[in-house]
């Protein structure tokens, strides 16, 4: 039976399959819903990221068709082992997870992502349970009660997270994963974050964890296997150019 575990705070062109899955009602849905409060206050920049993915959930799909991540990760999809269990972690609508049952239509997607009206759609997706929350308290939370998925994914969600946090957060995902843990990491420049800086009332938060990922020393027995990097996408706002770096261990 599917959950969505709530972490509730106070306050050239590729044809893409997607593989069909049972239409659940909102009241199937609505009756997982478990609320776990968060430990941590929601900053200004999180309230704001929050509500901007619940209210934009039925266009959010459609707007990521500009950025050809899916393409590219269908392609890894293809390359990789993905049988089995699964976390995906900021997993949306569960894009990620449709491309994965493509391939491997007997794996079990759990996912993560902070906005109720995401998990709701990532679960009509195909996924078994989604947790609701902070990605940098669940995984650990996961971790504490000794949860292990054969793989662990997190597609365009880790440069939401601070650095010094992020560092943690990079450590407990060897924690839960047995087989393989693969990351696509938002190359955010200097230059983008300045020009950000410029603009005034900016709501949304983002941090380059690109050079930690680099200099992280990998636990034993595990290896580098992928480590591409591709243009994603130019702001609209800045001009600057956005790069994306796959990344499987």
């Amino acid at each position: 039976m599917s959950k969505i575990i709530v972490f509730e705070d106070d306050t050239p062109k590729i044809e893409v399959r997607h593989l069909e899955t049972k239409q659940k009602s909102e009241e199937e849905v609505n009756n997982h819903l478990i609320y776990i409060d968060s430990t941590s206050e929601l900053s200004a920049a999180s309230r704001f990221i929050k509500n901007h993915f619940n209210k934009g959930t039925d266009q959010y799909d459609k707007w990521l068709e500009d950025f050809h991540f899916h393409l590219l990760f269908d392609e890894i999809c293809q390359k990789y082992n993905f049988a089995g269990t699964i976390i995906d972690i900021g997993c949306g609508t569960g894009l990620g997870g449709k491309t994965i049952l493509k391939y491997n239509n007997g794996s079990r997607i759990t996912g993560i992502d902070f906005a109720e009206e995401m998990a709701k759609k990532a679960i009509q997706s195909g996924y078994a349970n989604v947790y609701v929350g902070l990605m940098e308290e669940i995984v650990p939370y996961l971790s504490s009660e000794n949860k292990k998925f054969d793989h662990v994914i997190s597609l365009g969600a880790i440069f939401h997270l601070p650095n010094d946090i992020f560092t943690n957060f990079l450590s407990s995902l060897f924690e839960i994963a047995e087989k393989s843990i693969t990351l696509e990491i938002d190359e955010i420049t200097d230059e983008f974050l300045a020009n950000v800086e410029k603009i005034q009332n900016f709501q949304a938060s983002f941090f380059n964890n690109t050079p930690i990922v680099e200099r992280f020393h990998l636990p034993n027995n595990w290896k580098i296997v992928l480590k591409e990097k591709n243009y994603m996408w130019t702001s609209p706002t800045t001009k600057d150019k956005i790069y994306r770096i796959f990344v499987r261990i």
